[in-house]
């Protein structure tokens, strides 16, 4: 297993991007459109390169989070398909004059991810793209759901590890609409706080200017699992948190990671808390 982990980390293993579905923008407003709808400044995204962002409601409530990608003449935009319903309205709501059309793409494809920054050498069929998705330098590759890969691929349980190792939360198991982008994701890999007007910015931005969230997601570390997820996070006889996620250490030395969102006063790295009983401690602020 850890030499499973070596090779994703050292980019000879790809990630599988599970649960993700994908829309096409098309249009010469296409930019334009989607830089007043997320976080990201996605007029600055280059052709062969992906970013990630999220989508919000006035208040500043994520609607879901996305991955950009500009393949030179369109905007594909991929997201959990939990949100394939209610976010594709929400990114068609304000196209009103726009030259923006939004499709499903002619052919399904299968997403994997390499943690490398030198650009694989993969066949014609593959788009590759440039991509921090796992807010690392790396690269999302797609291929149509008929070929098979040619290079390895990580089970499950490594996936899981890396995911929540690297701090990337799953939308509907450590963050949901109750969530706004700061208490997740970090400004350097999410948020722009430079470019234009977007649903949002108000609120994001006085956030920004106040300093700080109420709480924030944070990687934690225990010796003994929790029976049933999610699961209070106790400090000094109260709750300060839930874990979300958790997975076993690939090293066999009885430790376990998880995710979970932990109110901010008591997020700080080496904080010990109370998790069903045992003890746990803060190792760092994802955001």
């Amino acid at each position: 297993m850890i030499e499973e982990i070596q090779s994703v980390m050292q980019g000879k293993t790809a990630l599988p991007i599970h649960g993700r579905e994908r829309l096409i923008f098309s249009g010469s407003d296409r930019t334009r459109y989607l830089n007043g709808q997320t976080t990201n400044d996605v007029g600055k995204l280059k052709p062969g390169h992906a970013l990630h962002a999220t989508v919000c409601t006035a208040k500043g409530k994520m609607h879901g989070e996305i991955m950009i990608t500009n393949d030179g003449e369109r905007l594909l935009v991929d997201f959990p398909d939990s949100l394939s319903e209610t976010l594709t309205m929400r990114l068609e709501k304000y196209i009103i004059a726009d030259d923006v059309e939004i499709q499903p793409p002619q052919e399904r494809k299968s997403g994997y991810h390499l943690m490398t920054e030198r650009a694989p050498d993969v066949p014609q069929d593959v788009e590759c793209y440039t991509s921090t998705r796992f807010q690392r330098p790396g690269y999302d590759l797609w291929l149509p759901e008929s070929s098979r890969p040619n290079f390895p691929v990580a089970g499950t349980d490594i996936s899981e590890w890396i995911r929540i190792l690297c701090g990337i939360p799953r939308w509907g198991t450590d963050i949901s609409e109750n969530n706004m982008p700061p208490e997740a994701y970090p400004e350097l890999h999410t948020i722009s706080y430079r470019k234009g007007c977007y649903i949002g910015q108000e609120v994001i931005a006085r956030i920004k200017s106040i300093g700080q969230v109420k709480k924030l997601l944070c990687l934690l570390q225990g010796t003994q699992p929790p029976a049933a997820l999610p699961v209070e996070v106790i400090r000094e006889n109260r709750k300060v948190g839930l874990i979300t996620s958790c997975q076993h250490t690939p090293d066999q030395d009885g430790k376990y990671l998880a995710l979970g969102m932990i109110q901010t006063d008591h997020s700080e790295p080496a904080t010990e808390y109370e998790v069903a009983g045992c003890i746990w401690w803060s190792i760092r602020r994802c955001n």
